[in-house]
C-alpha cells in the first residue's frame, strides 16, 4: 500500500497533537512515553493473538494478519480473558 506524503504529514500532526509523538529538529519521529505505552500494549496484544491462533493450528501468515485486526477490535475485557487463557496454557506445559 502506498501512502501519500500529505497523508503522512496529517497523521503525524494529529498524533503529535494528541501527545503520542514529537518530531525533533531534523524531523525524526520519536514516541512520547504516552505513545510508547500504547505501542507496547498494542504489540503485546498482537503477540497474544498471534500465539493463540498459531497454537490453535492457524498458519503463521494468517495468524499475523488476523492478529493485526484483532489487536484493535477486541475489548479490553475480552482481551484480558484470552490472555489469561494463553498464560494458563503456558503454565500447563
Amino acid at each position: 500500500m502506498k501512502v501519500s506524503r500529505p497523508t503522512v504529514s496529517v497523521a503525524l500532526k494529529a498524533l503529535a497533537e494528541e501527545g503520542y509523538l514529537f518530531l525533533d529538529d531534523v524531523h525524526e519521529v520519536h514516541l512520547t512515553e504516552k505513545g510508547r505505552q500504547i505501542a507496547e500494549n498494542t504489540y503485546e496484544r498482537h503477540n497474544t493473538f498471534r500465539q493463540l491462533l498459531t497454537e490453535l493450528g492457524v498458519d503463521e501468515k494468517t495468524a499475523v494478519a488476523d492478529a493485526c485486526e484483532m489487536e484493535h477490535a477486541v475489548s479490553p475485557a475480552s482481551y484480558e480473558a484470552l490472555k489469561r487463557l494463553t498464560d494458563n496454557r503456558k503454565g500447563g506445559e
